[in-house]
């Protein structure tokens, strides 16, 4: 499981943004640093669990075809 360490915290982006650490860091089998993340709560009524879900492996499709 990769390390992983906050150094500043904004609670409402936390765990997606350490979700998506985790996940590129164990794909790319490389250090991975996120300086920031996407927060969702405010996207509209109908936002639910799978719009999660939906952005971050788009998030992590994106950044792994860059490297």
């Amino acid at each position: 499981m990769p390390l992983c360490a906050s150094l500043f915290e904004e609670l409402q982006t936390m765990d997606f943004t350490t979700r998506l650490a985790k996940a590129i860091a164990k794909r790319s089998a490389k250090p991975t640093y996120v300086a920031s993340s996407v927060d969702l709560s405010n996207v509209g009524k109908t936002h639910d669990a799978s719009d999660d879900v939906i952005a971050f492996k788009a998030v992590i499709d994106a950044i792994m075809s860059a490297l």
